[in-house]
Parts: C-alpha cells; structure tokens; sequence
C-alpha cells in the first residue's frame, strides 16, 4: 500500500470520465473508503491515510491545483466539507 498508489490514482481519475463518475457518486464519511475500494479494483492498492498524504502531496505541486480541487469537489470533499482530507 503506498501514497505512490493513491497519487496514481487521482492522476488516472483525471484522465479517465468514467471514473471521475464513478467517483462523484462517493459521499460523505464513507467517501474515501469507497475511493481505497475503487482504486484496489483497478490494481492501484492504497489505505485512506495513503489517500491523504496522495492529496497532500498533490497540493503541494504534484498535481495542478485546479485538477486536484476539481477531483476533490466530485467525490464530495470540497474545500466547504469537513471531511475533506487536510493538505
């Protein structure tokens, strides 16, 4: 399990539609639970805390800010919830 896992994860959400909805239907406590799910079911094996490093790293240049902000608002982790992982 690794951040490395959950970083390519959010950079195949950008790329791929289908998972970004599928990802936009993930809501609220359980939200990052169902994206760990959705990213073992594509081979890319990573824990919620891989995840929130993964954002964390992001938001610190790895990924475009806009990308990432767009990737956070479809699985409902927008800057107004407080679920939202800390960068």
């Amino acid at each position: 399990m690794s951040v490395e896992n959950a970083v390519a994860f959010l950079k195949l959400a950008e790329r791929e539609r289908g998972l970004r909805q599928e990802m936009a239907g993930l809501k609220g406590r359980t939200a990052i639970d169902g994206l760990v799910h959705l990213g073992a079911g594509l081979g890319l094996v990573f824990t919620a805390e891989d995840y929130r490093g993964a954002v964390s790293a992001m938001a610190n240049g790895e990924l475009d800010e806009s990308a990432l902000t767009a990737v956070l608002e479809e699985v409902g982790l927008g800057k107004d919830n407080p679920y939202r992982p800390k960068p």
